[in-house]
Parts: structure tokens; sequence; C-alpha cells
């Protein structure tokens, strides 16, 4: 299961339309509080956070940290139309997360969800 957060409708629609044609179970949301609220009530596993690093009500690592602190286990890939200035890399790093520059071919996206998945706990 992928948490898709984006604030761009076109972009979410289109990175959705992708994970459920690789047969992912997709939960899309269009802000940080969105996916938290999602989140909360989804009660099966969450395995990839794949969000925006820079939305109008949030960030991305705010989001993850938010995140890790009630599932820990979740992989993250960031994603951003903006190139990360040195501070956002280091944060970005910390958190163990892959990060793709927008816009990414799909197959860029299918690796860096692979990638994210065989770190997470029993590889899948």
């Amino acid at each position: 299961t992928v948490l898709l957060v984006d604030d761009r409708k076109d972009v979410r629609g289109a990175i959705h339309d992708f994970l459920v044609h690789y047969d992912y179970a997709v939960l899309a949301a269009a802000s940080a509080q969105e996916a938290l609220a999602l989140a909360a009530t989804h009660a099966g596993t969450i395995h990839v956070l794949l969000t925006d690093v820079l939305m109008p009500r949030g960030s991305g690592p705010d989001l993850a940290d938010a995140l890790r602190l009630v599932r820990p286990d979740v992989q993250v890939v960031f994603m951003s139309g903006y190139s990360p200035d040195s501070t956002i890399r280091k944060r970005l790093g910390a958190l163990d997360a892959e990060f793709l520059q927008k816009p990414f071919p799909p197959e860029e996206l299918a690796a860096a969800l692979r990638a994210v998945l065989a770190r997470s706990p029993g590889g899948t």
C-alpha cells in the first residue's frame, strides 16, 4: 500500500493511475493533514509514503516524521519539482528516503519503490 501525497490534483491522478496499473493499493491525499487522517483510519499496513517535498500546508519531511511516529516501518519516497537545497538534502538523507526529481519517468518511480520496499522489514 502506498500513501500518495501531492497537492496538485493532476500529478496525484497520474501517479495514482500508474500505481494502480501495477497493482499497488493507493491511498491518495492532497495535503499532509489529509494523509495523516487517512493513515489514522487505514487498518492495514502502509508500506510506502510517496510525498511531495513542498506543499502549501506542510512539508513532506515533516509528514514523514509524523507518520513514522505511528507507523515506524513506513518507507519514504520524496518527489519535488524543485532541486532541494543542502538543508533539505541533509534532512532527506537522515530519513533514509529515496528522492525523485519531477518530472520523472514511470521507470524511475518503479525503481524507487522497489528500492525502499527492499529495505522494509521482511523485504516486502
